[in-house]
């Protein structure tokens, strides 16, 4: 190339970093691999060494964010110059034996480079002063109060420790936290974080500390800043300084006489890295001697004294055989890669989430790429980026679709949100999804009702809203048909290939290789049975036809089972209510935090404490007050209420007895004719439940949903079962009728 040339490519690489490290860093979104940005590194390094004269500083053009107080380094906070071969390896060894003096020793020290957020901690009088971000280099976003709330740092330090310090780490989320924080955000209907590094960078820039505080952030310190570490001779006795003085320190750190020695740490460090909490992308060769630092310098970039080796990248090609899209309880519409079937990281994978509209369009991700596919935090597998070279011109762009691909309902978009959702209440998906979570662990923990179960009752028209549990009969849960041949078409192909069901991914891929609906639905339910039912199949004792059209039905101790605990979980606390009914934004421990403000269910619809935290929102400066309640949540809670569902939802609770208490805000009565008694409601009654149960606490009673030792009067109307009697008389349990409750409350009948 002429220096015209050069000069063009220089700039365009530039442009190109920058661009990334504005995704990278501001917007924890990577849009390209660490693999494609290296390269790019790599051959701007190489085009201004070779010409100097267009050679600049090159800082990192994102990582300061709007909000935040901005905190200068002195000094810089630089970054590593990279290697990917040990060749290179040799090549910074030659270097340092051609700076340094022959009759010196020194020694190499080699740790794991931990894929985290940068930072810089500064301690004035042994004590926590200020903690910032990266940022450029040069300047650094202020997150000292958030950075307080990792229990693992230390606030204040030991009289021994110099009384002004600054440590320099990585703050990173480990990889079970990430998978629990992901499965929150899930839960919630909330769009997930790609990958450990950006739940990191999200969770630490968040404007209230007390949400940093929920997430599950961690920090390794590994070096230090520009005061109180003149003294160390050494780089590990630094760090053996640091752990006295109770800085969580990198778990595995090693000492190499040469570059041989190096190797094998590497080697070795590659084969363990995935036993680490935390990601590492390679492994830091560091001078030990820091009395050599200021001898061998600094470049623009990064110091000489280190380098960062970099492991190859656990990948692996596929093609993207087609982009379904996969709809939430909460309507939101998830566009899903359907891969080509490839071995990765001790799995086989054949599917992908892509999360959004947004992040399809910034890769350009068409149905028909071959794409290079990694797993985050070695758990949840993501597309990297197109293998470009190998397009061909016949992929296919990707379009959301304007119809919901279950019930054909309108898909929408709100103002300010990334993510397209189905707008129809009634969309059986979103049902299905919705029931599912009401009776999930953390919700009511009916674990008899499980996916197959859901999807059934949804599809014989026995739930239509997910309060429809509580008005099925023993009877109907025991003849509830829970895998006839449309469900199991309907299961398989589309519904169960939404969800992360291995064998569910793998029927999917026998349909793509050509095999009918029909004979996947029979490979599934004949892999169900015992192999006494395939002998006779082989035998002609029975026929394929005949076991795929026999139903399955539920138990009729289990259908017993499932009534009790839906009787049962009547009298759950607030808490598990709030969030079975999986309003957006309200988790579990959300939920609690609400949970705790209100007596009981029905206070939340326009519940003046809601408000209240909006108002404070609104305020500015000291007039603002740290609440514990989210706005967010808070405005959900109340708009969902406010809707023509949510007051519908409401109502039937109220039609079917159900006004669950806060285990904080419950009421004690100290007067009335019921004072302390236990009531239970049975049977079919001349007044509504709800009625009746708030007639009942009114005069001190506590309504339970079933019998106990601590139950004074079951009021029993038509219709009842043996059960509840039996039980209450051998309880001593008094039972009357509807007269004689209105009598003891001082009613008419």
């Amino acid at each position: 190339m002429d220096k015209s040339a050069i000069e063009k490519r220089i700039e365009e690489l530039r442009g190109l970093i920058a661009k990334a490290d504005h995704a990278y860093y501001d917007l924890h979104s990577p849009m390209v691999g660490d693999a494609d940005y290296d390269v790019w590194e790599m051959e701007l390094l190489r085009l201004e060494t070779e010409n100097p004269e267009f050679a600049k500083e090159q800082q990192v053009s994102g990582g300061v964010t709007e909000g935040f107080a901005k905190v200068t380094h002195n000094p810089p906070m630089q970054s590593l110059d990279k290697t990917h071969a040990k060749s290179e390896l040799l090549a910074f060894d030659a270097f340092l034996r051609r700076e340094i003096a022959s009759d010196i020793e020194w020694r190499y020290v080699v740790e794991p480079k931990i894929d985290g957020l940068s930072i810089s901690v500064r301690y004035k009088n042994g004590v926590l002063a200020t903690a910032a971000t990266r940022g450029n280099g040069l300047v650094g976003d202020d997150v000292t109060e958030n950075v307080r709330t990792i229990k693992t740092l230390p606030q204040r330090l030991p009289a021994d420790a110099p009384s002004e310090l600054e440590v320099r780490g990585e703050v990173y989320m480990p990889r079970d936290g990430f998978a629990a924080l992901n499965a929150e955000l899930d839960a919630k209907g909330l769009e997930t974080f790609a990958n450990p590094r950006n739940a990191a960078a999200g969770s630490l820039k968040q404007k209230n500390p007390a949400e940093t505080a929920k997430r599950p952030l961690d920090v390794v310190i590994y070096n230090a800043g520009g005061v109180g570490c003149d003294s160390f001779a050494t780089h590990s006795a630094m760090m053996e300084a640091f752990a006295r003085w109770g800085f969580p320190a990198a778990p595995w750190s090693v000492k190499c006489n040469s570059m041989e020695e190096v190797f094998v740490a590497i080697d070795k460090l590659g084969a363990m890295r995935h036993s680490f909490m935390f990601e590492i992308d390679g492994a830091v060769i560091k001078v030990n001697e820091r009395v050599l630092y200021d001898v061998l310098g600094a470049t623009a970039h990064g110091p000489r004294w280190a380098r960062a080796y970099k492991y190859p990248p656990e990948r692996a090609e596929t093609i993207i055989q087609e982009i379904t899209v996969q709809v939430g309880r909460t309507g939101i519409l998830t566009p899903v890669a359907e891969l080509v079937p490839v071995f990765l990281s001790g799995s086989t994978i054949s599917r992908s989430t892509l999360h959004n509209a947004d992040e399809v369009a910034l890769h350009d991700f068409r149905e028909g790429d071959h794409v290079w596919l990694v797993k985050a935090g070695d758990v949840i597998p993501a597309l990297e980026s197109v293998i470009m070279s190998k397009r061909s011109g016949l992929e296919r762009p990707f379009v959301m679709p304007t119809k919901c691909p279950v019930c054909g309902g309108t898909v929408v978009r709100r103002t300010g949100e990334v993510a397209y959702r189905c707008a129809n209440e009634a969309c059986r998906a979103r049902l299905v999804e919705r029931l599912e979570h009401f009776v999930s662990r953390n919700a009511l923990d009916v674990t008899q009702v499980g996916e197959s179960v859901a999807e059934a009752l949804v599809r014989v028209g026995l739930v239509k809203d997910v309060l429809d549990v509580f008005t099925i009969t023993a009877h109907q849960w025991a003849n509830l048909n829970v895998s006839d041949e449309a469900g199991v078409f309907r299961s398989l192909v589309s519904k169960d290939v939404q969800r992360r069901n291995l064998e569910a991914q793998r029927l999917h891929g026998r349909i793509k290789e050509g095999h009918t609906p029909r004979e996947v639905a029979e490979e599934y339910l004949l892999g169900k049975n015992k192999k006494a039912m395939l002998e006779d199949l082989k035998n002609g004792l029975i026929t394929a036809e005949s076991v795929l059209d026999k139903p399955t039905r539920i138990e009729v101790t289990t259908a017993d089972k499932i009534v009790n605990r839906l009787d049962a979980v009547k009298s759950l606390p607030l808490d598990r209510w709030l969030y079975a009914v999986g309003i957006p934004n309200v988790g579990a421990t959300v939920s609690k935090d609400i949970a705790a403000e209100h007596a009981k269910f029905s206070d939340l619809a326009g519940s003046e404490v809601l408000k209240n935290v909006i108002a404070n929102d609104a305020l500015k400066g000291k007039e603002r007050k740290i609440l514990k309640i989210k706005v967010e949540a808070a405005k959900a809670v109340l708009s969902f209420f406010d809707s023509d569902y949510g007051r519908k939802f409401l109502a039937r609770m109220v039609e079917l007895g159900i006004d669950p208490e806060s285990e904080a805000k419950a009421e004690v009565k100290t007067e009335g004719p019921l004072v302390g008694a236990g009531c239970v409601l049975t049977g079919t009654l001349s007044r509504p439940r709800g009625e009746y149960a708030k007639m009942i606490e009114l005069a001190g009673g506590i309504v339970q949903s079933s019998v106990t030792s601590k139950t004074r009067y079951l009021i029993a109307g038509e219709n009842v079962g043996a059960t509840k009697t039996e039980k209450a008389r051998a309880l001593g349990t008094e039972v009357i009728d509807e007269a004689k409750l209105l009598e003891l409350l001082g009613r008419q009948p």
